[in-house]
């Protein structure tokens, strides 16, 4: 009885001990996602494999089945004044690479623009200052094929993914802007709101190339409600001017997109690669790798004319 009474006298004069069995806190939890989550941590969360690896490496391995005529079309898109600008341009740019009239063949929706795409991001990842992110619409279309990994949720945690898997970052500073429960559940709005705040923490020495080959894919009515929010994300970022990196936005699609083209209509961004000159010359993505990785090294601001012997 004695303790009794001494244990009652006890609990009244002192705060509870917590149950090492109760759920923590909301202030502990936060506490917890404060100073615990880090880049890997979150790429856990994501739970994404480096699907950018798997598609090139796919796109690469089918290209030799595409008509090489078709290929080398693509590949001029290098030459193009709109294309150059776009690249070299020192302030963030976007640009639409279509090619809608006369289509080109595709194989398992690998086109010549996927080729293209591939061999761009390899010459891009040689060049220090340049962070490229990928994501490849024609192989995230199909279940059977890509499993869950399918349309805009998988982009958004692709996209996000490819960041932290390239770039440090500062995590403290996301504790207050992202919230983690809606992040764990795959929200749309919250993935796009991780992507947009990781673009803004990218320093002025960097120079992020976002590439989306295959857009048109991404029209149609069950991938457009998921798809849009993240692409809407990045065409917003290259006109945001509080931004330290520049951010440069390709979209490329055969046939030419109809919804997404209004966001490069008004101000002419669209390269249409049917209008170009058909050469009779042999593709050679070792060719084009070397012509764009030298026209990534060109002092300019702007490009206005473009001679082919100056690389």
């Amino acid at each position: 009885m004695q303790l009794l009474v001494e244990n009652q006298r006890l609990r009244s004069a002192s705060p509870m001990l917590p149950s090492p069995w109760a759920p923590p806190s909301l202030q502990s939890q936060a506490s917890v996602m404060k100073w615990k989550v880090n880049q890997e941590t979150l790429r856990r969360i994501l739970n994404i494999p480096d699907l950018d690896y798997v598609d090139i490496a796919f796109i690469l391995d089918k290209k030799e089945e595409l008509p090489a005529k078709q290929r080398a079309q693509a590949e001029q898109i290098v030459n193009t004044t709109l294309f150059r600008n776009w690249i070299v341009t020192t302030s963030s740019a976007k640009l639409l690479v279509q090619w809608d009239s006369q289509l080109p063949q595709t194989i398992a929706e690998v086109s010549p623009l996927s080729v293209f795409c591939a061999t761009m991001v390899q010459a891009l990842q040689a060049k220090e200052r340049f962070l490229s992110v990928q994501w490849f619409c024609g192989r995230h279309v199909d279940p059977t094929g890509a499993g869950t990994y399918v349309g805009g949720r998988a982009m958004l945690r692709s996209l996000i993914d490819q960041l932290l898997r390239e770039h440090s970052f500062d995590m403290q500073k996301m504790y207050p802007e992202i919230d983690h429960a809606s992040l764990q559940e795959g929200q749309i709005s919250e993935l796009e709101r991780l992507l947009c705040w990781l673009i803004q923490q990218l320093p002025q020495t960097i120079t992020l190339i976002c590439i989306i080959d295959g857009v048109v894919l991404y029209e149609r009515p069950e991938h457009y409600d998921e798809a849009w929010p993240g692409l809407a994300c990045l065409l917003r970022m290259t006109g945001d001017l509080s931004l330290a990196a520049t951010v440069k936005v390709l979209f490329t699609s055969t046939p030419g997109p109809t919804l997404f083209r209004a966001a490069f209509e008004e101000e002419n961004l669209i390269l249409n690669v049917d209008t170009m000159p058909r050469l009779e010359w042999t593709p050679s993505n070792e060719r084009m790798a070397r012509e764009l990785g030298d026209g990534l090294d060109e002092p300019v601001t702007e490009y206005h004319q473009y001679d082919r012997k100056s690389i």
